[in-house]
């Protein structure tokens, strides 16, 4: 068979209120700021320049956190494919192989009808979670482990901050915030309860959540969803063209498996949020309904923005 081509417009979501305070986010949930919503526009006029020969992504990725979500969907408004966005839960859709999105939602300019553009969401897309030090600010986490333990969690491959404490630093089952409470100073900000958030996963997707991780993790988890249906559905897509609306630790492992990449060449890749990837693949069908895939190229559609960006990323905490 003659080998095909595929397009992925990966992008890291706009920034959030987490970013704005130079926090370590994870698996904290927060909104995008003003900033983060106009890096959305921004980020789909370019794509919209750059889809010369077509309207938009046939369809799309983003993660369980609220940030990649606001970021795609103001891209999808941005490109003119819904004037009005309404965003479904249709259960009777819901897919519960544990490798591939629990999540089915379709966003339609008529919301009795179910149709629209699709577009998938998955844990397996989240940000790498960064243990304890979730929601601390980057420069006071430098301060205190030195600069060599920070840039090693930060950058090494198998780097892996502490364990969260769950107790302390997610929110309880029906918890009221209190400031006045001890220690609020200290676990101001937590992630969402995951026995509520992520409840399908749970009872559907037998997965156990992770309590910190590496890049490493993040490449073991994303894997099989990037492998058994991210990228078949874009090959089975009208334009093959796809949109991944992720997080700068969940890109940088999708480089890594996209373009054979190693432990040391992606500690110089650095994700800058709210500026669109290119990234081209070849494909040809295998044993077993497999794809064999292959690297074409990657770049921005912004290069010389996105390496400035990219820079600022890379000294967060030391400035």
């Amino acid at each position: 068979m003659e080998e095909q081509t595929i397009e992925l417009i990966l992008l890291r979501h706009g920034q959030s209120t987490l970013n704005s305070k130079n926090l370590f986010c994870g698996w904290i949930d927060p909104p995008l700021t003003e900033i983060g919503i106009e890096q959305a526009k921004s980020a789909a006029r370019e794509i919209k320049k750059h889809l010369i020969s077509t309207s938009k992504p046939s369809v799309s990725f983003c993660s369980r956190l609220i940030r990649t979500k606001q970021t795609l969907l103001t891209i999808l408004k941005e490109l003119d494919e819904l004037s009005n966005v309404n965003v479904q839960e249709t259960s009777e859709n819901v897919i519960i192989e544990k490798h591939k999105p629990l999540s089915f939602e379709k966003v339609s300019t008529n919301p009795s009808t179910a149709m629209g553009y699709n577009f998938y969401s998955s844990w397996r897309l989240n940000e790498r979670h960064y243990g304890s030090w979730q929601g601390q600010n980057k420069k006071k986490v430098l301060n205190i482990v030195g600069d060599k333990e920070y840039m090693q969690v930060r950058r090494d491959y198998e780097g892996r901050p502490p364990d969260v404490n769950l107790d302390k630093e997610m929110e309880q089952k029906g918890e009221v915030e209190d400031k006045n409470l001890p220690g609020h100073d200290e676990y101001e900000f937590k992630e969402p309860n995951r026995y509520e958030k992520y409840k399908m996963e749970y009872q559907f997707g037998d997965v156990s959540l992770p309590i910190s991780e590496s890049l490493s993790d993040v490449l073991t988890r994303m894997t099989p969803l990037l492998e058994d249906f991210i990228i078949p559905e874009i090959i089975n897509s009208e334009n093959k063209i796809g949109m991944i609306i992720a997080h700068g630790s969940s890109i940088r492992a999708m480089l890594m498996k996209l373009m054979g990449l190693d432990a040391n060449e992606i500690k110089g890749v650095n994700i800058p949020n709210g500026m669109p990837m290119i990234v081209k693949l070849s494909y040809e069908k295998g044993r077993h309904n497999k794809y064999n895939i292959k690297f074409i190229d990657r770049y921005y559609l912004d290069p010389e923005l996105a390496a400035k960006k990219a820079e600022q990323v890379k000294n967060e905490g030391r400035n």
